[in-house]
């Protein structure tokens, strides 16, 4: 069968001791980044040193010779065994605190799956430029534990994330890797628990260890299978620096998702499918035959306070009942949005609006519900469908009439859109769908 694998995002509510250590795992993980692609490069211009010299120089501060990242160096093959031999013992003891041990194995096994792939006893390969680490590989340190919980290794304990997100098989494939652990976990206390029942005092020593490390998936019962005909979670899962909703700069995980080819639907629709953002219907989709709302069913325009470290799976719990729901609307407008070959979209800055004082709910608010899920969603599936994704700047979409064209008004309270040239009086969210979807619109328009 036929698979695509795309990176679905997770939002990250860590404590502020977890944000701590999390940054220090990013800091130290692009540091070593850097400080072993700095030594491949320097070795094959000469440069007399192993890679465990290298690592140790970086970290107390020493600038390893660096070579022009336009040059092609050549690799030596000794290069490539030294790399490979590297352990976590290996690590300075700051680095070792830091980077959990199967961060290390994955984050050296990037490095050197790019020159793996060269066999000769001369050459390993040719280095290219130097390039930033985006994210930090986590894969195996890494297990979601329930809806709202991730266990990182290296921190004591769980992070909040909410693994509740479009669509629900993506959701429910995170959720089955939990459970696939949970019953690993399990399993091996009940094998523990049986040699201790036969007389072997051994085990108590095993059993104390894993009530210790593994105490999250102790007892939980299996919920699912993964069911490899639908989305299910892949292998890795990486640490992101990103900017949310509200512009502020935060972390996120990004788990790797493999979804079937024959899931999804084929953008076979040639016209376009407009889709407006609001807050009296969260998202209304307009096709050229019909119009589709998914109406608020829950009044959050106050907001919610900035979580409290002893708030955030309180948080995690509301943001999950407050999308709920919604969702079977906002998939509906998700996959007929997939079976058109174009979507027009509205980027919304929802703290600018608030800023000005168009709009008197939160960015907060509006994440809460999973507007901008949607968004990310359709940007996510949209290249396995054949769909363009198109951000408009939202500007004059709502005074436009969608008929003609012309300049109109939201009278308060501005739920029906009034047209004076044609004399339109209809739905106003219905018509800056319509006007998206017909392409009325002055914005700058973003192709995706």
């Amino acid at each position: 069968m036929t698979n695509t694998l795309i990176l679905a995002p997770t939002p990250l509510r860590p404590t502020t001791s977890q944000v701590l250590s999390l940054e220090l795992l990013y800091d130290t993980a692009e540091q070593i980044h850097l400080a072993v692609r700095t030594w491949l490069r320097a070795v094959g211009a000469g440069l007399h040193m192993h890679v465990r010299e290298a690592l140790w120089q970086t970290a107390d501060g020493h600038l390893l010779p660096r070579v022009d990242d336009h040059r092609l160096i050549d690799i030596r093959l000794d290069a490539l065994h030294q790399l490979a031999q590297v352990t976590h013992r290996d690590l300075p003891p700051r680095w070792q605190a830091a980077v959990p041990p199967t961060v290390l194995a994955r984050l050296l096994d990037i490095e050197a799956q790019r020159l793996q792939r060269f066999g000769n006893d001369v050459k390993a390969g040719t280095a290219l430029p130097l390039w930033p680490l985006d994210r930090v590989a986590l894969d195996s340190a890494a297990q979601p534990i329930d809806e709202y919980r991730v266990m990182i290794e290296g921190l004591p304990d769980p992070v909040v994330a909410d693994l509740w997100a479009l669509p629900t098989d993506l959701t429910c494939a995170l959720l089955a890797e939990a459970d696939a652990h949970a019953a690993a976990v399990n399993a091996e206390w009940n094998a523990q628990m049986e040699r201790l029942l036969r007389g072997d005092a051994s085990a108590a020593a095993t059993l104390y260890g894993l009530g210790r490390d593994a105490w999250p998936w102790l007892g939980r019962t299996v919920r699912h299978t993964v069911d490899r005909t639908v989305p299910h979670r892949y292998q890795h899962v990486s640490l992101v620096r990103t900017t949310d909703e509200s512009g502020a700069r935060s972390l996120i995980l990004k788990w790797t998702i493999r979804i079937p080819r024959t899931y999804l639907p084929q953008a076979r629709d040639r016209s376009a499918y407009g889709i407006d953002i609001g807050y009296r219907n969260i998202a209304t989709g307009a096709s050229v035959l019909e119009i589709t709302s998914v109406p608020r069913q829950v009044d959050v325009r106050a907001g919610l306070p900035e979580p409290q470290d002893t708030e955030l799976l309180t948080h995690a719990v509301m943001r999950q009942q407050c999308l709920e729901p919604h969702r079977t609307g906002l998939e509906a407008v998700l996959w007929q949005a997939l079976q058109h070959q174009h979507v027009h979209a509205e980027a919304i800055n929802w703290q600018g609006i608030r800023e000005r004082g168009a709009a008197p709910w939160s960015a907060a608010a509006m994440a809460l519900v999973g507007a901008p899920l949607l968004i990310r969603w359709i940007a996510m599936l949209a290249p396995m469908t054949g769909t363009c994704l198109h951000l408009i700047d939202p500007a004059h979409t709502s005074v436009t009439c969608s008929r003609c064209g012309a300049v109109g008004e939201r009278p308060w309270p501005y739920t029906q859109f009034h047209c004076p040239t044609c004399d339109t009086w209809t739905d106003a969210d219905h018509n800056s769908a319509a006007v998206l979807q017909g392409g009325r619109v002055t914005g700058a328009l973003t192709r995706r």
